[in-house]
């Protein structure tokens, strides 16, 4: 559909006094704003999603086995950021560490899954170095000692151990396991007689390769894993003067516990989930009846054609001496896949050319809206809008229709997670918003459904005909 919003004529006449009209000129024209909605299948088609950088502020922990979605396990490997120096008082040496604790720290919004069912995981020393190009498919077979667990513990992510009030207002629960304390005291030792090792990450990654965590049972859960932290607890002493009934005042001595943070888990440091993922039959199904099916962590995403060259064809037949392409957006509408484990939608797309989409991630590119394009999932509409492709169509344009190629309107969609920040624009004064950072979603389970038979693509221009 094609709407003409203004139409303008302009008659510009030379102007009679007492001069004569010979040389004068008379031309009008005709300015048209026109927009053109129209829906167009897209001829998507669901892939394997690739292998990608799985490294972002969550690590994945657990397994879960879902009739709609599939089975997923999960374990993940990581290096350390260590304490350049240990924040405890000189007269506390390593004979005085009595225990050391791994903590995972676990967002109570993120769980998928039962949260009361037991599960337990096992971690490992890795042995050698994590490779530099590491991704979702990796396995750590050769990189640990199977036969040598350096803990192993049972939990479960209900939040139990808390009061009822204490677990309302966390926002985060905790798994807790015990590693031996010899560990704790060697670092100690380190820290004493070598604390070079502890300046640069790269360089304490040589002292200790970090750890390999898995799940070791439990099907019903998985945790995303915001924060990895190795503390060694001590006693400490501590003097505090104190007044009985009389008056009287006098100095009593308390052993009372305390702890230091030796490594924890950082963005300078190299970690990454691996993701084993089988989809369901269900998924399976649609897929093979050529619906466009996506899911996370890995398993689905969807290719498509964009309709540039359809939507240029129609801009090249309009009759007009002068053209102004204004705007394009385009939204693809999205179906929920119903389930009882709460799995839902991703939050964000990336749409990528899909020749550039390997070195799109590997580089931490961002979105330019000339090749790629990013999306907010809107719940007022069940849409993935992207609203500003008017410098790709532009640009496709200027190549001209003889000279557009596959590579220019093949794409592959992705979810991702997105950080923004909002910034004012100097010559509007209106808000705008920038993405800062991107990176593949892996947080939490998600699949959806994608209507590329009808996806919406809105595109504005303006036209001159001269008379």
């Amino acid at each position: 559909m094609t709407v003409a919003l203004a139409t303008v004529s302009l008659l510009l006449t030379a102007c009679e006094d007492e001069v004569s009209g010979i040389g004068g000129s008379i031309s009008s024209s005709e300015v048209a704003i026109s927009l053109d909605s129209l829906r167009y299948d897209l001829k998507g088609h669901t892939v394997a999603a690739p292998a990608l950088e799985s490294r972002s502020a969550y690590l994945l922990l657990g397994s879960v086995r879902v009739p709609e979605y599939g089975s997923l396990d999960c374990s993940y490997v990581t290096q350390f950021l260590p304490s350049e120096t240990l924040n405890v008082p000189d007269t506390i040496t390593a004979e005085n560490v009595d225990s050391v604790k791994l903590i995972l720290t676990v967002p109570k919004n993120y769980i998928t899954g039962d949260s009361v069912a037991p599960q337990q995981m096992r971690v490992y020393s890795l042995t050698k170095q994590l490779p530099a190009d590491i991704s979702s498919n990796f396995d750590p077979t050769g990189y640990y000692d199977s036969s040598s667990p350096l803990a192993s513990k049972s939990y479960t992510l209900s939040g139990y151990s808390y009061t009822d009030t204490t677990f309302v207002n966390k926002a985060t629960v905790s798994i807790r396991a015990k590693l031996p304390v010899e560990f704790g005291k060697d670092v100690f030792n380190a820290y004493k007689t070598d604390p070079d090792i502890f300046v640069w990450p790269q360089k304490f990654a040589e002292y200790w390769p970090g750890i390999f965590v898995e799940p070791s049972f439990g099907k019903g859960c998985i945790a995303p894993v915001q924060s990895t932290s190795i503390y060694a607890y001590f006693p400490k002493t501590v003097q505090s003067a104190q007044t009985d009934s009389d008056g009287n005042a006098t100095i009593v001595t308390q052993q009372k516990a305390d702890s230091v943070c030796l490594f924890t888990t950082a963005p300078e440091v190299l970690s990454s989930v691996n993701i084993d993922y089988e989809p369901s039959d269900k998924l399976k199904n649609m897929v093979a009846q050529g619906k466009s099916i996506i899911t996370t962590p890995g398993g689905y995403t969807v290719s498509f054609r964009f309709p540039a060259e359809e939507i240029l064809e129609d801009y090249w037949e309009e009759k007009y001496d002068m053209g102004v392409i204004n705007n394009m957006k385009f939204s693809i509408p999205a179906r929920l896949i119903p389930n009882d484990y709460g799995i839902g939608l991703p939050p964000a797309l990336v749409m990528v050319k899909t020749s550039e989409l390997d070195e799109f991630f590997s580089d931490g590119r961002l979105p330019d809206n000339k090749t790629s394009f990013y999306s907010l999932f809107s719940s007022d509409n069940y849409t993935y809008p992207f609203s500003s492709m008017r410098e790709y169509i532009v640009n496709l344009k200027a190549k001209g229709k003889d000279n557009i190629t596959d590579d220019d309107v093949e794409f592959t969609l992705v979810p991702v997670t997105l950080s923004t920040e909002d910034y004012t624009d100097v010559q509007t004064g209106s808000v705008m918003t920038a993405v800062t950072a991107l990176t593949p979603y892996i947080i939490m389970p998600t699949m959806m459904e994608l209507d590329t038979e009808n996806a919406l693509v809105v595109f504005t221009y303006s036209n001159q005909t001269l008379n």
